[in-house]
């Protein structure tokens, strides 16, 4: 039997900034046009189980979405914290923004389920 390749993995996203009046700010959603830059990914951070070398990078590095997409490539599983209802969809987003789509790894999400 072949070990797996485990990929643990992470990212930080900067919020939207938006043009919003006071009275806006309590409203359960402000709509999409008001978005003037949306959010995105700052950086990510990955780690091979077993392995003691941790991945990291901005997204202001030439290699920012490259080196992700080359360790989830080699991954057979990739464990996140809320990774199916969040990081997922910003890496694949961001993916698809850069022109690139990948078959889909298996993700676990250590993140609760209420």
């Amino acid at each position: 039997m072949s070990k797996m390749n485990i990929l643990t993995l992470d990212i930080e996203t900067a919020p939207n900034l938006v043009w919003a009046w006071n009275n806006m700010l309590w409203q359960s959603a402000i709509p999409h046009n008001y978005i003037i830059e949306p959010s995105f990914i700052m950086c990510w951070a990955a780690k091979w189980h077993g392995k003691n070398t941790v991945f990291y990078r901005k997204h202001t590095q030439v290699d920012f979405l490259s080196k992700l997409w080359e360790l989830m490539d080699k991954a057979d599983a990739v464990i996140t914290y809320n990774g199916k209802k969040f990081d997922r969809k910003y890496i694949n987003a961001a993916f698809i923004r850069g022109a690139w789509y990948r078959q889909p790894t298996r993700t676990t999400s250590t993140c609760c389920r209420w």
